[in-house]
């Protein structure tokens, strides 16, 4: 994988992580007919508006970032970012200066779930393509988290010469367009493999609404 590479997303956000998104569980909320037809609608404009962009970083110094020793074990480590683009936002913000409110919050959980989703795609890219190096790939985590400070997001960005995947980051360490993920995904012989999808393990949110496993004992 180059240095700096620019990646080809095509997934979708899934029904139940839209769902889950806007607060229903699975098991405990009956859709209403109704209901189903304006997730129907949504997720029909959604794809129209979607437009995923992702480019990835190879760090040699992987110490450079995070606190706390959090990549210590790591050999290298892999900087991702995706983004979904401005368009869903603001059409999810017309939506409810509009009116449709539950319009415009579905659309808006529909993006947070596809950059999400996205994100999860690029994070096993990376993860398969190491792997063949024989180098494990640890859990995927992101600025803001626990022992890596949100003030290190503009050290990634500048590892990217500014910008990526159209996104850049302003005076406040905040992306634009908002539903984009940056990420660091570490790399070496000597981590335990992580799933992409082990983001909630841990997590020290431990009352999150959306926590969607428990933490670990250990987090």
């Amino acid at each position: 994988m180059p240095a700096v590479q620019r990646h080809q997303l095509f997934t979708q956000p899934s029904q139940a992580e839209v769902l889950r998104l806007m607060g229903h569980r699975e098991g405990s909320t009956i859709l209403t007919d109704p209901m189903r037809r304006l997730l129907a609608e949504v997720e029909s404009a959604g794809r129209q508006l979607l437009h995923i962009e992702a480019a990835t970083a190879r760090c040699d110094a992987p110490g450079e970032f995070g606190s706390g020793g959090i990549f210590k074990n790591a050999e290298k480590l892999v900087l991702g970012i995706v983004s979904i683009g401005a368009a869903i936002e603001e059409q999810a913000e017309r939506f409810v200066k509009e009116g449709e409110l539950a319009r415009g919050m579905m659309l808006d959980a529909y993006g947070s779930a596809a950059v999400e989703a996205a994100a999860i795609e690029l994070n096993y890219r990376i993860c398969k393509y190491y792997e063949r190096d024989g180098l494990a790939a640890g859990r995927r985590v992101s600025p803001g988290y626990p022992k890596w400070p949100i003030e290190q997001q503009k050290a990634i960005f500048d590892v990217f010469g500014g910008t990526a995947a159209g996104v850049e980051v302003n005076e406040y360490f905040i992306m634009i367009p908002r539903k984009s993920i940056s990420f660091g995904v570490p790399l070496g012989r000597e981590l335990d493999a992580a799933s992409p999808e082990l983001g909630c393990k841990y997590c020290s949110m431990r009352d999150c609404e959306y926590r969607r496993q428990p933490a670990d004992a250990d987090g």
